[in-house]
């Protein structure tokens, strides 16, 4: 179509169009198809339409897309057309001037749900920008806003498969689809003309390129963009239906259909949702706290690659070797398998509370002596859980802050979507690969080059920091005691940044962390931690002597050589989980009889730690701080490594 003299051209466009043209069909009607094109040309467009003028462009969009959509309604009115259907469902809302609601974007155009009661970004199917020229190859700047569009759509829309945006560029349209692996996209064709008397051909183009805009808006969502269809209300519910191998998901609202049902429902509406940074690309999950049959829970909806280990399956390998200390499963399963390459699977399980720093700072009035204890009984109970794990097959790789929560004092390890399974001989990995449907070479392969990589880098274990290329439940077990140290950091708040935790790259983390463990008797303050009890000092001796004692301190071959292979058996992790489960009250009354250990390269060397020897010229940092709060300087202050 072309604009000029205020006059737009009107070649055929649908064929359901141009057949009700021609029958002339309820002529007499406020909305008949004669009056809209009348309607159409009478519009005070802009002259300068198309070529230089963005504003025009959108606006002439915006009633070309009215005037087809009213069009198809009319023609099928009485019928039992389902495309046509479909297409009445949605609405096109110009948004050039202030951002859509629920977003800072300012779309130039979307087709929304109409059904919905808020237009947001929740309620766009499609957003639509236009440029003024045409572009055969993108810009960098205008793809990243294109693909921005994609984002926000993914950040707000829990059900998306993909994210599709339309980008007219001068008189054509080319249709974005945004996945998890990256993007692709077709062109559409012309949907106006520079000429105000297009020919035959041209006239034909047209009507070929709204006829295939208008074939993807035929399609239901949950054929186009999302797994399941959520165009008919807002989404309060999502009602999980398990057929043979996969779970078809139904978008619902009526409370008598969720009652008569026995599959689970969740009411995500109401859900409070997890803000977790969410990349363009790549991995992610949508993560809501809700109430199930009126007990907390959460629900995952995680998007992964088809080359790696579904999180479903590893909670089924812990379940089935009954690992204690994980989340109990409500209720899981594939919503689907394959969608350009990324696997979409649901997680419904129990609340696991909040993390250990958390728990720790709601409790802060109790003693050091309570809070040392609690921290010494999480320690207890995440060593069992990883030890458990590792029997069954399974390794965690991203123990963090986050990923240990603790509920009524029972501390569960959560987060087991980076897992990875290690061959035990028992045949486990080919018995969840038919399960959960996927192939047992290609995962493996993958798991084991994200070996090095996988993790959060803070509490990444010195040798995963430097690059190491195996790991093993020891690297676990030394992420967990970082993130026992950082949770009483926290809730001391002495030091914002202790040299322990100051992270600048991962090498120089590595280096750091083996120089304050080469001498125990100086570590604590160096990770912020100056208020402990005895029994506290104790669980870092004995966690200390197992994660770096082989023969000697070997905490700077961790650091300086990735290749170096730290030895781990069944007996020490007993002996590990016996003198920590002796620390706790009534677990045991007997002293222990390895006291806290000060190493060097040089050797090893048994040291008081309850009150450190001070620096010199230093005053004790115990005696400091039961003088006065306020002097309490930050942790990290002393710096003396050497060998005594």
């Amino acid at each position: 179509m072309a604009y000029h003299s205020k006059t737009i051209i009107r070649p055929e466009m649908t064929e359901a169009i141009l057949a009700a043209l021609k029958m002339g069909i309820k002529a007499e009607n406020d909305r008949s198809i004669e009056k809209q094109l009348d309607a159409l040309n009478g519009a005070e467009l802009l002259l300068c339409l198309g070529q230089k003028n963005e504003s025009g462009l959108v606006r002439y969009f915006g009633e070309l897309f009215s005037l087809v959509k009213d069009a198809i309604t009319e023609v099928s009115e009485g019928s039992s057309n389902q495309w046509a259907e479909n297409i009445s469902k949605y609405e096109g809302l110009e948004h050039q001037t202030k951002p859509i609601t629920g977003g800072k974007h300012k779309i130039d155009f979307a087709i929304h749900y109409s059904s919905h009661s808020k237009m947001d970004l929740a309620s766009v199917h499609l957003p639509v920008e236009a440029k003024s020229e045409t572009h055969s190859n993108l810009s960098i700047d205008c793809f990243g806003q294109l693909a921005d569009y994609g984002y926000a759509l993914w950040t707000s829309q829990p059900t998306r498969l993909f994210a599709p945006v339309l980008y007219l560029h001068g008189c054509e349209t080319r249709l974005l689809i945004f996945t998890r692996g990256g993007c692709r996209w077709v062109d559409l064709g012309q949907y106006c003309f520079a000429n105000s008397k297009p020919r035959p051909h041209e006239a034909k183009a047209l009507r070929d390129s709204l006829g295939r805009l208008f074939f993807l808006l035929s399609l239901s969502p949950d054929q186009f963009g999302h797994f399941c269809d959520v165009s008919s209300n807002n989404p309060i519910h999502l009602l999980f239906l398990h057929r043979q191998d996969s779970t078809v998901v139904s978008a619902i609202t009526d409370e008598d259909v969720i009652r008569q049902n026995g599959n689970p429902s969740v009411d995500i509406a109401k859900g409070k949702k997890f803000e977790r940074p969410i990349n363009p690309r790549g991995r992610f999950a949508h993560v809501y706290s809700l109430i199930y049959r009126r007990r907390p829970a959460v629900l995952k909806l995680s998007w992964t690659p088809t080359n790696r280990l579904p999180e479903c399956a590893v909670y089924d390998a812990l379940t089935r070797a009954k690992v204690e200390h994980i989340p109990n499963v409500i209720d899981s399963g594939l919503i689907c398998e394959d969608s350009f390459g990324y696997r979409v699977e649901f997680l419904l399980i129990q609340d696991c509370g909040v993390s250990l720093a958390q728990y720790l700072k709601r409790r802060s009035s109790n003693s050091i002596e309570d809070q040392c204890n609690t921290v010494t009984s999480a320690m207890l109970d995440v060593t069992t859980c990883l030890k458990q794990a590792w029997a069954a097959g399974i390794i965690h790789r991203d123990i963090s802050a986050g990923n240990i929560a603790i509920r009524d004092g029972c501390t569960t390890i959560i987060d087991w979507g980076y897992a990875k399974t290690i061959d035990t001989g028992s045949g486990l990995i080919s018995d969840l690969a038919e399960k959960w449907r996927f192939d047992v070479d290609q995962v493996v392969d993958n798991e084991d080059t994200h070996d090095p990589i996988t993790g959060t880098p803070l509490y990444m274990s010195i040798p995963v920091l430097v690059g190491a290329t195996k790991r093993s439940v020891v690297d676990d077990i030394e992420s967990a005691l970082y993130v026992v140290l950082d949770a009483v950091r926290e809730v001391q708040a002495v030091a914002p940044k202790p040299i322990g935790f100051d992270f600048k790259n991962n090498r120089t983390l590595a280096f750091v962390r083996a120089c304050c463990f080469s001498l125990i008797k100086e570590c604590l303050p160096q990770f912020g931690v100056y208020w402990h009890s005895s029994t506290f000092d104790r669980l870092l001796a004995v966690v200390h002597k197992f994660l770096f004692i082989r023969d000697g301190y070997i905490g700077s071959s961790l650091a300086m050589v990735p290749s170096f292979k730290r030895t781990v058996d069944d007996t020490a992790l007993d002996n590990l989980l016996s003198d920590i489960e002796e620390l706790l009250p009534g677990r045991s009354d007997k002293q222990r009889d390895t006291g806290p250990i000060g190493s060097t390269i040089a050797g090893i060397k048994r040291v008081e730690i309850s009150d450190p020897e001070p620096v010199k010229g230093q005053t004790s940092n115990l005696k400091r701080i039961r003088e006065s709060k306020e002097n309490i300087r930050p942790a990290g202050g002393s710096t003396n490594f050497g060998s005594e």
